[in-house]
């Protein structure tokens, strides 16, 4: 198994998310967005890593993660960049999370919710106050 970890500029991701993981002709990428904290970034790649190993490891396709949150993205209404909670259904019918992982009908909600978890374990490790950590993310 081959893995390609790389910081990129924001622009740069697949679709409107901070880390992404993907396969391509054999290898497994990860991609997790430039932010100034080099903390910050390393979070957001050990939980897309814990995530993508419980996926793998539980059968959940890139291909369904892929749809899921490319359709929840485009489901959010346009130039409304704090609209984390708009009043615009998602495509399964509940209103939008912060995150496509949040939403209980993604098919790796569980994965993403443990990940999350161990995120925020390690935030706390690290010394990194959450709630600034999260605004980092979010202000992308």
């Amino acid at each position: 198994m081959k893995i390609d970890f790389a910081i990129i500029k924001h622009s740069r991701q697949r679709y409107e998310t901070v880390g992404d993981w993907f396969k391509k002709a054999g290898v497994w990428y990860f991609r997790i967005s430039r932010m100034k904290d080099k903390r910050y970034v390393w979070l957001v790649f050990i939980h897309e890593f814990i995530e993508w190993a419980l996926c793998q490891l539980n059968g959940v396709k890139q291909k369904d993660i892929d749809k899921f949150d490319r359709d929840y993205e485009d489901s959010r209404p346009l130039g409304a960049p704090g609209s984390r909670h708009s009043e615009v259904r998602t495509p399964c019918g509940c209103l939008h999370r912060e995150e496509p992982g949040d939403d209980p009908h993604a098919p790796y909600h569980e994965a993403h919710a443990i990940a999350s978890e161990c995120e925020r374990l390690i935030a706390k490790a690290l010394g990194v106050n959450w709630v600034t950590y999260d605004e980092a993310v979010n202000d992308l």
